[in-house]
């Protein structure tokens, strides 16, 4: 609840729960915390991606254009200035030359600079990072409204990102 109104905690939570929803059914189980890393493996890959269902396909591109337009607010608005920290995301065939993209990158995906000196900073800090993103993530559960009869503990929701089958991504 916020100023009197039920709201998402993330604003594509519709999303999302429509995604988990038809990935239960393709796989045919509960799904595990760590089915997203592997949810979006499988969808990168244009074989695998064709095994499943029009029906997961279209939400998860639907979920992945959500997820970007949320994010592209904090991009956006960091700094004093709109795109003052990081110039407008744009497709990595239309980047200039210089730009490094990160392995697995494709022409047609939708990159966001950073610049090499907060890259280097991002790069010195990054388990500082993730671990206050947890943290914050954490305790911003605390404080939400949970049903009774299905309280969730911080550290059940610590558990929640950090189970996944690589659990560090390195940022060389």
């Amino acid at each position: 609840m916020r100023d009197g109104i039920l709201r998402n905690d993330v604003n594509f939570r519709p999303e999302l729960t429509q995604l988990r929803a038809e990935w239960e059914v393709a796989v045919l189980t509960g799904s595990e915390p760590s089915d997203g890393f592997f949810l979006f493996a499988e969808m990168r890959t244009p074989r695998r991606r064709a095994t499943y269902s029009n029906t997961l396909r279209q939400t998860y591109d639907r979920t992945i254009a959500a997820i970007a337009a949320a994010v592209n607010k904090p991009i956006q608005y960091a700094g004093e200035q709109q795109w003052s920290v990081f110039p407008k995301p744009d497709r990595l065939d239309r980047l200039p030359a210089s730009v490094l993209p990160l392995l697995g990158t494709r022409f047609e995906d939708v990159c966001v600079v950073v610049a090499a000196t907060l890259w280097h900073t991002f790069h010195r800090l990054s388990l500082y990072i993730e671990a206050l993103c947890l943290h914050e993530w954490s305790l911003f559960t605390k404080g939400v409204v949970q049903e009774p009869t299905r309280p969730v503990t911080r550290g059940a929701v610590y558990f929640l990102p950090t189970a996944r089958p690589d659990n560090r991504r390195p940022l060389s």
